[in-house]
This record gives C-alpha cells, structure tokens and sequence, in this order.
C-alpha cells in the first residue's frame, strides 16, 4: 500500500511540474473577441469620395482623347472591391466606357489616316477610310447614349455626386460632335480637290550610300499634267522629319543638299512634298514623292570585357577591357550599370579599362547583368556589352560529433569543426536546436565544444535535433547538420518504484511553496542526483550508453520503439519474436545494463561480453540493410 501511495504521489507531482514548465516555455497566445459575426455582416460599397476619386479621371482622360489612358485607368477600376449586389451596375458602366473607348481610338485612327491621304492628293484613297469612321462614330453615338442610363444608375447606387458625372458626360458628347466636324470638313476636302489639277512630285538621292554627319543632294521636280511648276515651295523629310525647304527652279526642276543626322541604324529614307498655297489652292492638288532610301555607314567599336576575381557579398571584383576603334578613341571614360548604381570609368588612350566594383553584404547569390557601354562620337557608334556575374557565397564544410543517446535534466556536450575555402580564422556563431527549442547559441572560431542540458519536458524516444553555424562574414553561406538523439527521461523509463518514492520525497521536501522556476531548478538537481546514485555506479556511465546503441540497432531493425513506459525486461520481451538470431546478443546487454543498475558490481567478464554483444548486433544490422 505504501508502494502504491509513492507511485501516486509521483505521478500527481511530476503532472503539476511538467504542466508548469510547459506553461513557462509556451507564449502566451492572445485571445481574440469576436464581437461580430462576419459572415452575417452586409458588404459595403467603395466609399462614395473615393469612388468619386477613381472615376472622374477616367472621363477627363477621355474627353482630352487620352485614349489610352482611359483604357489603363478603366484596369485600375476593375480591382475595386465592390459588392456583389452593385456589381452588374459596375460592370455595365465598365463595358460601354470599354467599348466607347475602343471605338473611338479606331474612329481618330481612320481620320488621321484619311487627312494623310487628301494631303498627299490621294482623296479616292481617302473615301473608304472616311466611310469606316463614319460608321464607327454612328456606333460611338449609341453606346454613349447607353452610357449616360448607366452613368446614372451607377450615381444612384454608389450614392455619387450626380452633377460631376453630368458635366463630363457633356465633355464626351462635346467629343463626339468635333470628330464629326472633322470627318465632315474632310469630305468637304475630297469634295473640292476632286475639280483641281493633278500634280506630280519626283526625287532622287545621291549618293546612295552616305557617312552619318555627312550630307546628300536631294534633286527633283514638281509638275501638273507634264508641265512643270516653277517657284513652287517642296519640303524634304528624313525618316518622316522635316530637314529642310526649297523653291522650284524653271520647269518645275529643283535641287538641294541636305545633312544627314548621327544616326546609327542601316538605311534612313528620304522624301518630299508639295502643299499648295495662296492662288495655288485652288489651282492645283498636294503631292507626296516617292521615297528613296539611303544607306548609312558609320563604325561599330568592339567592346571586350572580363570580370576577374570571385564575386563575394561584402567584397569586391575586377572589371576590366578594351575598345578597339582602329584609331585612338575620342572619349575619356566608358559607363557601367552594375546592379543600381552607374559609375564611369577612365578608359586610356589605347583603348583600356580597369576599375573595381563591390557586393552588397545582402545581396543574395545569383546571377546579376554587369553592362559596359560607351558614347556615341561622329562616325563612332555607340556600344554595349551585357556579362553575367554569378554571385554565390563560399560554401562552409561542417564536422559534427553528437552524442546518440541523451539523458533528459542532464547535460549533452556537441563537438565540431568547421572548414571553409579560405585561409586564416574566422569569427562563427554555433546554435543547437532540440526538438523546437534553441538550448545553445554561442561564438567560436574554427573548432567548437558545446554543453546543453536536455530539457525534462522531453520524453523517452527519439528528438531531432539540429545544429546551425552563422558565418561571421557575409562571404560565407551557412551551414547546418541534422540528425536524431534517442532521449532517456529518467522519469519515465528505467525508474523503479522505490528510486521513484525517493525522489518525489526530495522533490516534495520543504514547507515553502516553489515557484515553476525553482521546480524545474529541483526536478534537474534530482534527477541527476536521482541517476548518479540510483541508475548506474560510477565508472560504468558508458555501459548506459552502450545499452542505448543496442536499442537504437535493435529498433531499425525490428522497427519496435521503445515506450515511455517500458522497463528493460519489457522492452526486451517486446523485440524477442522478431530478433532471430540476435536476440542472444541484445538479451547479453540488456542483463548486463540491468545488473548495473541495481546490483552493486558488474565482473570485468560480463562488461567484455556486452562490448562482444554490441559488435555483433552491429554485424546484424548492415546484414539488415543489404
């Protein structure tokens, strides 16, 4: 009966302690009140100046003929959160903004091609093209009209202000009337040169191949029906752009140099137009040349570029190369982009380059673009060059020593030795993970001995653990081994009822009531205490640990895991059926630890003929694993 009384008081005891030791180890988890039930909460519409915010710029950006903004910002509105009761009102109004947004650019596309046209005499071409944005600008009227009925159902259900919709609604249809006027005075163009003269305008180009920053004589001659048009002014475009005007000569004839621009491309284009003015304009049609192409030639420098050295996060690399002209180079400096800066480096008068970049300390490994680039300088075109850096920390070698078998409330000893690509010493930071809980964290410098107490609250079996080394320079990238420690609670396995009365009794001792703190403090001093004296004579700590590596070969083997709640005998009981011929060795060692244990001397015989043992049940697992 006092047997049974210890046990209970045992178990009452060790319940509270590990209950106030998890509490202490636990963060405390907020509690949250929920004062509302969100799924019977109604969903709220934008608020009515925010939505006002986001919707009138994209009538402003209309009416201005800022098609394509419109379009972005109508992007931008489809990430509103709105309310699926309002949605098919959002959505309505979103469709016919689209579609009116959409009509429209094509509507302003085909007049401006058609005034192209009138102006280049060509107003037969010009018919169809009108007809196009005719028919468009009559859709444009119908769906603006659908606009307006969704605008106000779109105020009304937002509750927005009316009056500012209503104002630009006016602005589109403002909108609508100016391109009909403009499709109208372009018809009436068509109209009036239909009656006018043709006119004729011919150019030629020489040379037909030309150094950029040179010059080209454009030559040419304006004529109606074969007669040519003297004192008639005839504008010469490059690629589209104005470069210069002259006045016809006798019979229509005319001729002028023009200079070519620095352009670095392979053809340019050159062509020419007539404008009638003053008593021409209703004499005679416009007309537009004929397009002649010009080839350009300039020099391309070769770019050479090499990185050197080992770009690392926190140092430095070379970059270095040539430029290769054919003449001295005519620029001091070429420029490099290196990640977010740009910096210009020196370049000698024989083509060279050399600076040093740096690594940011954070930047993580990778590949990075390193682009060199140099101007541009009258026939010398510009250049570039894009390399790639790989950015990648040297890579740590980690040597651990951990022990297998671990005794909870007492102290474990981690060893290793980390290796790295580089000569001399370096500043590290080691941190030992058992379980979830971080126990170690300490500096070093190549070699490292770390001491952790195997918390209580860890129970009899098998814990991960993990053991991280920070590198103290940012060069290096860190380093991590894993494994798994078989863990012995002294309070749940191996204790007999009568070692386990005595240390409750200690752990019991005193009047004064202990704080959780100061009974963990106890439950670790007992327990070592409780296993020096009780679990093992002295001298014989390694037979436990020899017995430890029997279990864990046996458990692969067998895949049965020891119990919290076993005993020795019981756990040898468990594994005998599925040991074979092993058991003899595993029963030899289990006996031996036993006898150690609770017998007050082992013979030198017998610790020799468990060593034996546990060779031989190592023999049998490699014949497992093959």
């Amino acid at each position: 009966m006092k047997v049974n009384r210890s046990l209970l008081v045992f178990g009452v005891l060790t319940a509270i302690i590990l209950a106030v030791l998890l509490q202490a180890m636990l963060p405390g988890k907020p509690v949250f009140k929920r004062h509302v039930d969100p799924s019977r909460e109604a969903e709220q519409p934008p608020y009515p100046l925010f939505f006002t915010m986001l919707l009138t710029p994209v009538f402003d950006d209309l009416t201005r003929g800022n098609f394509t903004g419109t379009m972005v910002r109508l992007r931008i509105l489809e990430t509103v959160s709105v309310p699926s009761t309002l949605r098919y009102v959002f959505n309505r109004f979103s469709q016919l903004m689209q579609s009116l947004t959409e009509t429209l650019t094509s509507v302003e596309k085909n007049l401006d091609q058609a005034e192209t046209l009138i102006d280049s005499g060509r107003e037969e071409e010009a018919k169809p093209v009108l007809t196009s944005a005719s028919y468009g600008l009559a859709s444009a009227n119908v769906t603006f009209n659908s606009l307006q009925q969704a605008v106000g159902e779109l105020t009304r259900a937002f509750r927005l202000p009316s009056y500012e919709f209503a104002r630009r609604l006016d602005a589109i249809g403002e909108l609508l009337n100016r391109m009909l006027l403009r499709l109208l005075e372009l018809l009436s163009r068509i109209e009036e040169q239909r009656n006018l003269s043709e006119t004729l305008l011919e150019i030629g180009a020489q040379p037909g191949s030309v150094w950029v920053g040179s010059t080209v004589t454009v030559e040419g001659r304006l004529s109606s029906l074969g007669t040519g048009l003297p004192g008639r002014i005839v504008t010469i475009f490059l690629d589209g752009k104005t470069v210069a005007q002259t006045v016809t000569l006798e019979d229509g004839f005319f001729k002028r140099s023009v200079s070519i621009p620095y352009v670095y491309k392979p053809t340019l284009t050159v062509s020419a137009k007539y404008s009638p003015g003053g008593g021409d304009e209703k004499v005679f049609k416009p007309a537009c040349s004929n397009t002649v192409e010009i080839s350009l030639l300039y020099v391309t420098p070769v770019l050479n570029v090499k990185v050197s050295g080992k770009p690392l996060p926190g140092r430095s690399f070379t970059l270095e190369g040539t430029v290769e002209t054919g003449v001295k180079p005519p620029y001091e400096t070429v420029k490099a982009s290196w990640l977010t800066s740009v910096s210009s480096i020196p370049l000698s008068p024989e083509g060279f380059f050399k600076t040093v970049l740096h690594v940011p300390e954070n930047l993580q490994d990778g590949r990075y673009a390193l682009r060199v680039e140099t101007p541009a300088s009258g026939v010398l075109a510009p250049a570039s060059k894009t390399v790639y850096v790989n950015v990648e920390r040297l890579r740590l070698n980690l040597t651990l020593e951990a022990p297998q078998t671990v005794f909870a409330g007492l102290e474990a000893v981690f060893k290793g030795f980390v290796a790295h690509p580089q000569d001399g010493e370096q500043g590290w930071k080691v941190r030992i993970i058992i379980g979830d809980t971080v126990l170690a964290e300490e500096a070093f410098q190549q070699g490292f001995e770390t001491r952790v107490r195997i918390p209580l609250t860890l129970l009899t079996g098998y814990c991960p653990y993990r053991v991280q080394v920070e590198p103290g320079a940012p060069w290096f990238s860190g380093a991590e081994a894993e494994g798994r420690l078989l863990v012995v609670n002294p309070l749940a396995v191996l204790a007999s009822a009568g070692s386990a009365s005595i240390l409750m009794l200690r752990l019991a001792g005193g009047r004064r009531k202990k704080s959780g703190r100061e009974l963990a403090e106890t439950v670790a001093e007992a327990a070592e205490q409780h296993v020096a004296e009780y679990f093992i004579a002295k001298g014989l700590e390694w037979l436990m640990d020899l017995y430890w590596q029997a279990v864990a070969i046996v458990s692969s083997v067998t895949g049965v895991d020891v119990k919290p709640s076993m005993t020795m005998r019981e756990y040898l009981n468990s594994v005998a059926p599925s040991l074979g011929e092993a058991l003899e060795s595993f029963e030899r060692i289990t006996l031996t630890a036993e006898k150690a244990l609770y017998s007050p001397s082992v013979s030198g015989e017998e610790l020799q003929a468990a060593r034996q043992a546990l060779e031989k049940l190592k023999v049998t697992q490699v014949a497992s694993l093959r």
